[in-house]
C-alpha cells in the first residue's frame, strides 16, 4: 500500500473536491455511496485502499462515471482543484476587473501618443519613481 500512496492520496482528493463541490456533507456522500461515514473517510485521507465496489458507490454518489475518480498513474502533477459557483464567479469578476483595467490602459496609451509634444514634456517632468 505505501507505493501507491500517492495514487490513493489523489483519489481521496478527488473524491473530496467532488463532494464539495456539489455540496455534500461526508454524510451524505457516504449515505449515497452505501458504505459508512468512517470508511468515507479514510478514503479520503488516503488511510485505506477502496475496494473496487467502493469505487463505483462513490461514483454513484457524486454522479460522475468511475473512470473521473481513479487517477492516471502516469500524471506527476495534482489534479486541479474544483472550484464551486461561488470561486468560479469571483474568478469570471476578476477577469472582468482585470479586461476592463486593460481597456483603460490602453486608451489613457493612445490618449498620450496622439497628445505630441505637451503629453511628452509633462512626462518628461514627472519624478522618478522609487524602487
Amino acid at each position: 500500500m505505501e507505493q501507491d500512496k500517492p495514487l490513493l492520496l489523489r483519489l481521496g482528493e478527488r473524491v473530496k473536491s467532488l463532494r464539495v463541490t456539489r455540496g455534500l456533507s461526508q454524510e451524505e456522500l457516504a449515505e449515497r455511496a452505501g458504505m459508512s461515514l468512517k470508511h468515507l473517510g479514510e478514503i479520503e485521507r488516503a488511510v485505506t485502499e477502496p475496494s473496487i465496489t467502493a469505487v463505483l458507490g462513490l461514483a454513484k454518489g457524486l454522479e460522475v462515471r468511475a473512470l473521473e475518480l481513479i487517477p492516471d498513474p502516469t500524471r506527476t502533477t495534482p489534479e486541479p482543484k474544483a472550484l464551486s459557483h461561488d470561486e468560479w464567479q469571483r474568478v469570471y469578476e476578476m477577469a472582468h476587473h482585470l479586461a476592463e483595467t486593460a481597456d483603460q490602459m490602453v486608451q489613457f496609451a493612445n490618449r498620450f501618443r496622439r497628445g505630441g509634444s505637451a503629453a511628452r514634456r509633462l512626462w518628461q517632468r514627472a519624478p522618478p519613481r522609487r524602487r
